[in-house]
C-alpha cells in the first residue's frame, strides 16, 4: 500500500473519531423545571432533550456524560468537583439522579451533559444549567410561626351604658368563625365564610338575641388555618 493511500486511510479514520455527533443535549432540567431556585431532594433528577442534525433525524443516544460543579467557572475548565458520571452506556435522558457528593443546604451547582449518537459519535457538551438547593430537612431549625394546635378562642367583655335597640357585630378573619351571644350561638350556619373574600361581606339573618349582664356572655369561635405567603 502506498503511503498517499496511508496517510489518507489514517485522516479517514481521524476524522471519523473526531466528527461531533449528529445529536446534542439541549433543554437541560432539574425535576422537570428549567433552572429551579429550591430543589429539596438530595438526589435531583437530571433530564434533557437530544435534538438531531436537520441532515440526519434518525439518530438515537447510546451513551451520556454528566458533570457538575460548584461553579460555572470550574464547569467551563472541566473541573467537575461534585460528580462526573464519566460515559454511561444509556439511551435514558429523563430522571438521571445526581449520584455526586452530598449536597448542602442553599447551594447553587452547575451542570452540563453530552451524549454519543448510533454511529458512538461524541456531541459537544451542552449550554451550562444551574439548580439551588433548598434547606435540608437537618438544617430546617426555626420554629413554626403559628398558633397551637387547640382552636383558638377569642372571647371580649365590654359594657353598654346605654339602652339598646338594635345591634351590629363586625367580623373579619382569616378561616371560618362561630359568634355566641350570651352563650348562644347566633344563626345556624355552619363554616362561615365558605371562602374568606375581604371584598365581601357576609349578612347572617337572625332572630333577636337577648343581651344579659352587660354582653359578658360574647364570645367568637374562630377557626384559622395554614397560610402560605
Amino acid at each position: 500500500m502506498s503511503n498517499h493511500k496511508v496517510f489518507c486511510l489514517l485522516s479517514f479514520l481521524l476524522f471519523s473519531q473526531l466528527a461531533s455527533a449528529r445529536l446534542k443535549a439541549e433543554f437541560l432540567t432539574c425535576e422537570d423545571l428549567t433552572d429551579p431556585m429550591a430543589v429539596g431532594s438530595a438526589q435531583p433528577r437530571l433530564s434533557w432533550v437530544n435534538v438531531a442534525d436537520e441532515k440526519d433525524k434518525n439518530q438515537s443516544q447510546t451513551a451520556y456524560q454528566i458533570q457538575v460543579a460548584s461553579t460555572k467557572e470550574k464547569l467551563l475548565r472541566g473541573d467537575a468537583d461534585l460528580w462526573d458520571s464519566g460515559r454511561r452506556k444509556s439511551d435514558e435522558s429523563r430522571y438521571i439522579s445526581y449520584a455526586g457528593k452530598p449536597l448542602s443546604s442553599n447551594a447553587d451547582l452547575y451542570w452540563r451533559v453530552r451524549v454519543w449518537d448510533k454511529h458512538n459519535k461524541r456531541s459537544e457538551w451542552s449550554e451550562v444549567a444551574r439548580f439551588h438547593t433548598a434547606l435540608l430537612p437537618s438544617d430546617w431549625v426555626a420554629k413554626w410561626i403559628g398558633s397551637d394546635d387547640e382552636t383558638p378562642l377569642f372571647r371580649k367583655d365590654f359594657v353598654i351604658d346605654k339602652q339598646l335597640t338594635d345591634a351590629h357585630v363586625f367580623i373579619c378573619g382569616l378561616g371560618y368563625f362561630e359568634l355566641y351571644v350570651d352563650g348562644k350561638k347566633v344563626s345556624d350556619d355552619v363554616l362561615v365564610p365558605g371562602q374568606t373574600d375581604y371584598t365581601h361581606r357576609n349578612d347572617i339573618e337572625i332572630t333577636r338575641v337577648a343581651i344579659d349582664n352587660e354582653f359578658t356572655g360574647y364570645r367568637c369561635l374562630y377557626l384559622g388555618y395554614d397560610l402560605t405567603p
